[in-house]
């Protein structure tokens, strides 16, 4: 017993390739205390995190975005699930409030322990997705595992990093693993995108082109052009009179993916193909929200009888076809494909617009006013 704790301890000295810093250097970071409005949100001075776990990089930031999420969370949406998932979670250390706000970031490879993929190494610029129940990247500096960063390519900056990875991961988990995608062939597929100039929307929109499928694409008069742009074979203006027209004409679909957040699903599953496997895929559904009302279990049982009450109203079993949720999914693969298809340019960043660190509530608010053309960047630095 005693030679294999002085094993243990050997291969726990073992674990870092760079030095600590120490406890007591402290750092900026934008947390909430409790949950509310956008007033809750305040510039703190926190303690420096350290690498510990073997896969732990320590990043630098340089830039980050705001997502829709993060405005949510302050008001307490989600929590009772991600709070469950932070307590249960025996590699996190900070798992109370204050919460770090933040999901994407960019920045510089600061330390990192031995088990890191050789790949990435000091002095890296990388980017990444934090998942929802960690503290986030709205901070000087931030720790996380490896498998959910890839290295920045040089064909775009900092803050155009900063705005692809949580929102092009959702997109990625919501068409591969809730579209099938995954296992299924892209290039016999029509795919319809509602709300194609948010973030979301954006990155469903390449990377469905990118993967050879068939795209009909959904947005506003003034985003015509944005959406245009990203070259689906169709464009549609949802605010012109014979919108829901053009889509009917324009179909029927093998998936419709609700990046919007703000249809009504009745209405669409009729556009999908009958007895072919196929779907309406919705980011916003009521998972989280029913947790936070009922509970845990409670709302798991809810979730369930709502799925079940979503297919059966909309008559899309009866058809062949279902309607299913969407979410963001912390997987490593998707990163890599991610980050691939950015490195080659079929996969490009769409800002919206970009704030100072300093200027954080700014961007949340921004944030909160909806009808985004793209993301909202943060850059720590003026040059980025």
């Amino acid at each position: 017993m005693f030679r294999q704790a002085c094993k243990y301890a050997t291969a726990q000295t073992k674990i870092l390739s760079e030095p600590l810093k120490p406890r007591s250097e402290l750092m900026l970071a934008w947390q909430f205390q409790s949950f509310g409005g956008l007033d809750q949100l305040k510039l703190n001075n926190v303690i420096l995190p350290q690498v510990k776990k073997p896969n732990d990089v320590l990043v630098k930031v340089h830039a980050t975005s705001v997502n829709p999420l993060d405005v949510a969370m302050i008001g307490g949406y989600g929590n009772v699930v991600l709070d469950t998932l932070r307590q249960c979670d025996f590699r996190m250390e900070n798992k109370n409030v204050p919460l770090t706000t933040g999901r994407d970031f960019c920045g510089e490879v600061v330390s990192k322990s031995t088990n890191v993929r050789k790949d990435i190494k000091v002095g890296d610029l990388v980017y990444g997705a934090i998942p929802p129940h960690y503290q986030g990247s709205h901070a000087s500096y931030l720790v996380i595992d490896d498998h959910l960063m890839i290295q920045k390519p040089s064909n775009i900056k900092d803050t155009e990093a900063a705005s692809i990875p949580y929102t092009a991961l959702t997109a990625w988990s919501a068409l591969k693993i809730s579209g099938d995608l995954a296992v299924s062939d892209p290039k016999t597929k029509k795919v319809l995108v509602l709300g194609a100039s948010g973030g979301v929307g954006t990155a469903a929109v390449q990377m469905l082109k990118a993967w050879g499928c068939q795209v009909v694409a959904t947005c506003g008069t003034d985003a015509v052009s944005l959406v245009s742009n990203m070259s689906p074979d169709i464009v549609i203006d949802y605010q012109q009179k014979e919108a829901m027209r053009e889509i009917e004409l324009s179909g029927k679909y093998d998936i419709i993916l609700d990046a919007s957040g703000n249809v009504n699903y009745v209405s669409y599953v009729p556009y999908l193909k009958e007895w072919s496997n196929s779907k309406f895929i919705t980011l916003k559904s009521p998972f989280l929200s029913n947790t936070d009302y009922y509970g845990l279990l409670g709302g798991l049982i809810k979730n369930a009888s709502d799925l079940l009450k979503y297919n059966l109203s909309s008559n899309a079993l009866a058809k062949g076809c279902t309607v299913r949720w969407g979410f963001f999914a912390p997987l490593g693969i998707g990163m890599t494909e991610i980050g691939q298809l950015v490195k080659t340019g079929q996969l490009k960043p769409k800002i919206d617009s970009t704030f100072s660190f300093e200027e954080m509530p700014k961007a949340f608010k921004k944030v909160s006013e909806g009808h985004l053309r793209g993301k909202v960047v943060v850059s720590h630095k003026k040059d980025l």
